[in-house]
């Protein structure tokens, strides 16, 4: 995340084959697609709180998020873990730091003995501001395992610098898009025991200075949303053959903190910070929204703009039947604070 935010938005162009690129529409708009029941103040004891994602697991919510006293360059940053067990009465459950490391954007997971972790990457910088080096961490994320353990940091091949942003569970083992900005990097990577990873298919060629991306597996699938500078990027494999992705450019630009989930078989709601209009990234253009995307149709439909400005997004997304929960952080003048807004979808088939 904080590779895309420093980057200059045009300051990398990789190489690609149009051809085998999709292009987007245009968006279309349909407020009446999305209502919202409540959004709630989740927490703002710290002056910047972010990068959020939520899960249920085991009859409980848990929201997780980064705190600090800024986006990036500050304070090093520590992860919170949030409990609830109706999505409105919260307790803390974790208050996780690394001695010198600034730990970002945590994301769920659930291993395969059933545990609740959230992976986060931590991160040193030179003096100069330049990236001095990066680890992934695991940690437990129920209180009782996390009083009791110890962090696993994850080995990722020597030599190889790279940030796996989110984690996808498919068959046992965990999938994500491993990026770095200098050297580039850009590939699909699996880890069988969230310890050790494994490259599966190389990206590099993909345009625009690609970066935090969301994978979920479908009926077979893999779906892969990547954030660019440019048109957002969304990959279509078999899950069988992850070495021949079909690609479709989205008509967002820049999305950042991409997410999504399937609705249906032909639609996927789509969530992460746009603008109000492309080229303009402005604190004033910056907004979380969502958007419903039909496969077949290729078709984007921007259903809701959420109440936010400055910097915001990196969403976590759970939905039950039509109900759809969205955590989300949001910056006013005075800080930056994380937000969960409960949502009823009312979509065509």
């Amino acid at each position: 995340m904080f590779a895309a935010l420093v980057l200059s938005l045009f300051s990398m162009s990789v190489s690609c084959s149009k051809d085998s690129v999709v292009k987007p529409a245009l968006i279309a708009t349909d407020t009446a697609a999305c209502d919202v029941d409540t959004i709630q103040l989740i927490y703002d004891k710290q002056k910047h709180c972010a990068f959020t994602d939520l899960i249920k697991f085991e009859n409980n919510y848990y929201l997780t998020f980064r705190v600090s006293d800024a986006h990036v360059y500050g304070k090093d940053g520590h992860v919170i873990v949030l409990k609830s067990p109706n999505g409105k009465d919260w307790t803390q459950e974790v208050d996780f730091s690394e001695p010198g490391l600034d730990l970002r954007d945590p994301k769920f997971n659930i291993t395969n003995n059933n545990h609740l972790v959230f992976y986060t990457q931590g991160v040193q910088y030179n003096t100069d501001k330049s990236l001095k080096t990066q680890r992934g961490l695991i940690v437990e994320a129920t209180k009782p395992l996390f009083e009791s353990s110890q962090p696993t940091f994850m080995n990722f091949p020597e030599n190889q610098v790279f940030w796996p942003w989110r984690f996808t569970k498919y068959n046992n083992a965990f999938y994500a898009i491993a990026y770095n900005q200098n050297p580039h990097v850009f590939k699909l990577i699996k880890s069988k025991d969230l310890k050790t990873v494994e490259d599966v298919h190389d990206l590099s060629t993909i345009s625009m200075a690609a970066s935090e991306s969301t994978i979920r597996f479908y009926k077979g699938k893999c779906y892969v949303l990547i954030r660019r500078n440019g048109p957002t990027l969304l990959g279509v494999a078999d899950a069988n053959n992850l070495s021949d992705f079909k690609w479709t450019e989205l008509p967002m630009f820049g999305l950042g903190g991409p997410n999504f989930i399937f609705y249906d078989d032909n639609t996927l709601l789509i969530c992460g910070r746009d603008y109000t209009s492309p080229g303009d990234y402005s604190y004033g253009s910056m907004r979380t929204s969502l958007f419903v995307y039909r496969i077949k149709e290729n078709k984007t439909t921007r259903v809701l703009t959420l109440p936010t400005w400055g910097d915001t997004s990196y969403p976590g997304l759970y939905l039950n039947k039509n109900n759809l929960w969205i955590s989300y952080y949001s910056t006013d003048n005075v800080s930056t604070k994380v937000y969960l807004a409960k949502t009823r979808l009312t979509l065509n088939k």
